[in-house]
């Protein structure tokens, strides 16, 4: 332990662990002494140890010093990180966070923070974005006082990295704004932590980033049992399962990386790496599409390609073997949206090229490797088998749908293939056929809809809709409305084109050419029905057989396609249906939206919108309440870069009143119906995107594009309405 460490007495401001009068040391009064220098000097100089000392413990100090010396910015930060021969370089943003039973208390050592830490192997390692930066005796001490006998190991990330990941650990609490004043322990009385051959990081659901996989290919992750995790440089991270890398895991990554790359090793779990590498091995079909396209034209198109399950593990080992085929593909292609938790693939062809997308959390993103167009067709001659679709052209749209079991869970596969000028458009739907059932309250509605839509079980007539755009979610809700109906006491019908999913005693019927959703309703009233659900009403025919099922005493559901709520009943009287017929059966309306949330992982604190932002938009600022906290993001591999994971659900509902009946006869205009839903405690759809903004769940650019001239118009009424309660 050095002079200034061994002088010093309390924590960083001075204050005095033992009797005597206090023992100042100028680095700690700078924050220093937790932090041993020593290879700073070594390496890069006193020079560099003096402009830490005068700065304070930054994480972007490599940074600073580069501006200082008129240096390009990074490169201190790289030679640092080439003397540093045994520290590694990781993104701590594209692993998971730690899992600590109790707050983290070494908050003031500020450029040490919690990575990893694993309570039955008693080990953690911690990120620093200082290479050369090590702990000193008295962190270690400390450490050691609150972890005892668990080792310590320290990675390294890039101070933009690291940054970021101290406030993504803010936002969910581990890093209190709390400093602890430590005394100094005792050196004698506690063993100072040891190290681990190699950190020991937690993988969770990890991503390959796209320029790893081409360093490092599918093939020699699998068969060496090894995972690219970062790439810096000429330096790229690699986990292991060992506490050494093997000879023959060297090797194969030296030969790969061609020698102008080196790679440093860090250590996760067995079990955690095998999942790991099967989950992003899958990704990689260049190789087999590059085959393929060389003998496209010996594909078999027999019925007998029929699948009912694919197993992941066969799948990753598949795309490697030589005779793999178009059905390995279709297969990777099936587990990749899986993996991705995709509602949607689409395979769109062009004139020289084909598009293979998946939509996921309500974005697209595309297949990780181009696939091409000269085994196009004989991709969709599998999907259409396996839907039982005619491989032959077909100027009309044809459908088809069929079942797969991946991994534990059978998927439900719906399919629409159209001719275009270039080959046929093959769109697929995917939801999980075992799924539980979701409540009302459990698709993340709030009180207001939950009341409404409890109303409309309870009632003894009337009709229902739920409106949205396509993908929002309607189908759902409606499922989970007939899931909420005893149905062992009453009768409950439903048409649909197609069943998406069957719900236990509903009688359900999918209603296709040559039935039609108006037929389907006059049959079933013949059927002694007392709830009766229809998929969705677009014609007027079906629209007057609606209103003639809710006047003659039966609970009626359907989905419009419409935005918002408020223009519900215009949709209606535009089919056709007379305003007075519309204001006496209706008996409430629900609209919704699924939005993409903002991605936990790579979020970060975004400026509020400004004054002009508000005013042009409409916005009263009482919309934010009390606490607001506003964010945005910038994409990270959890997110597959696309700055979203996960959706949140946005609604707007109101019951049909005696006041809402008259503007409904009047065919008032729909700002008018807003106001009435407004007076009812009801909120606009507008209104909800804008809180969940405030609340950082998503950004400001994405919450103004749900703003209707309705909303806009209201805005001064909603103000007033919400300061009221």
């Amino acid at each position: 332990m050095g002079q200034d460490e061994q002088r010093y007495q309390g924590d960083s401001r001075g204050k005095v662990a033992a009797e005597g009068p206090p023992v100042v040391n100028p680095i700690a009064i700078k924050g220093w002494p937790f932090y041993d220098l020593k290879s700073i000097v070594t390496w890069l100089g006193s020079d560099l140890k003096d402009f830490f000392v005068t700065h304070g413990a930054q994480a972007d100090l490599y940074t600073a010093y580069d501006l200082s010396r008129k240096q390009d910015p990074g490169t201190t930060f790289d030679i640092a990180l080439r003397h540093s021969r045994g520290d590694v370089l990781v993104d701590p943003l594209a692993l998971p966070s730690p899992q600590l039973e109790r707050d983290w208390q070494l908050t003031e050592a500020s450029l040490f923070l919690p990575l990893a830490f694993n309570t039955r192997l008693e080990a953690a390692t911690l990120v620093c974005p200082l290479p050369l930066v090590r702990p000193s005796q008295v962190y270690l001490r400390l450490f050691a006082s609150l972890f005892g006998g668990y080792t310590l190991n320290l990675v390294y990330c890039t101070p933009e990295n690291f940054k970021r990941y101290q406030t993504k650990l803010k936002s969910q609490e581990i890093l209190k704004e709390a400093f602890y004043d430590f005394v100094e322990p005792d050196g004698k009385e506690i063993a100072l932590p040891t190290k681990r051959h190699l950190p020991l990081l937690n993988l969770g659901s990890f991503k390959i980033p796209a320029e790893l996989s081409e360093k490092i290919s599918a093939k020699t992750t699998s068969e060496c049992q090894v995972l690219p995790l970062y790439l810096h440089e000429k330096q790229v991270t690699v986990a292991i399962a060992g506490d050494r890398p093997r000879s023959e895991q060297i090797s194969r990554i030296t030969t790969e990386l061609g020698g102008r790359i080196t790679a440093r090793f860090v250590q996760v779990l067995l079990d955690q790496l095998e999942v790991a590498i099967k989950g992003n091995a899958v990704m990689e079909v260049a190789p087999l599409t590059k085959r393929l396209a060389q003998a496209a034209e010996g594909y078999a198109k027999s019925e007998s390609q029929e699948i009912n399950r694919i197993n992941t593990v066969q799948v990753q080992e598949r795309i490697f073997s030589e005779d793999a085929t178009v059905i390995d593909l279709v297969n990777t292609m099936l587990t990749h949206a899986d993996k991705t938790v995709s509602t949607d693939i689409h395979l769109i062809p062009f004139r020289n090229s084909v598009r293979v997308c998946f939509r996921t959390d309500t974005l697209l993103h595309d297949f990780p490797d181009p696939i091409p167009k000269a085994i196009y067709q004989a991709i969709c001659n599998r999907i259409k088998l396996m839907s039982t679709i005619d491989i032959q052209p077909a100027s009309i749209a044809q459908h088809g749908r069929f079942s797969v079991e991946i991994g534990a869970k059978m998927i439900e596969v719906r399919v629409c293939s159209q001719s275009t000028i270039h080959g046929d458009h093959v769109s697929l739907r995917l939801a999980e056929a075992n799924a539980a059932q979701k409540t009302i309250r459990e698709l993340g509605f709030e009180q207001h809809e939950i009341d409404i839509l409890q109303r409309s079980i309870d009632s003894d007539h009337g009709l229902t809709l739920v409106c949205g755009p396509t993908g929002s979610g309607k189908s759902t809700t409606l499922y989970a409305t007939l899931f909420g109906i005893d149905r062992v006491k009453y009768s409950v019908m439903s048409g649909e084109d197609p069943v998406e999913r069957e719900i236990p005693m509903v009688i359900q019927t999918e209603v296709s050419p040559p039935l039609t959703f108006d037929q389907f309703i006059a049959a079933a009233l013949r059927r002694d029905p007392d709830y009766i659900m229809v998929g969705e009403t677009r014609t007027e025919e079906t629209a007057v057989e609606l209103i003639r099922a809710a006047e003659t005493g039966h609970v009626v559901y359907t989905t419009l396609h419409t935005n918002t709520a408020a223009s519900a009943p215009h949709r209606l009287i535009n089919l056709g249906i007379q305003p007075y017929m519309v204001a006496d059966t209706l008996s409430s309306v629900i609209a919704q939206r699924l939005v993409p949330r903002l991605c936990p992982n790579c979020s970060f604190p975004a400026s509020p919108p400004t004054a002009e932002d508000l005013e042009v938009n409409g916005i009263s600022h009482s919309w934010f309440g009390t606490r607001f906290n506003f964010r945005d993001a910038h994409g990270c591999t959890q997110c597959n870069h696309t700055s979203f994971r996960g959706r949140i659900l946005l609604a707007e509902s109101f019951v049909v009143t005696p006041s809402l009946r008259q503007l409904i006869t009047n065919k008032s205009p729909s700002w008018d119906i807003l106001e009435e839903q407004i007076a009812q405690g009801g909120k606009s759809i507008y209104q909800k995107a804008v809180e969940a903004c405030a609340r950082g769940l998503i950004p400001f650019k994405l919450a103004i594009q749900f703003r209707t001239d309705e909303a806009i118009q209201k805005a001064p009424v909603t103000s007033r309405l919400v300061n009221e309660k």
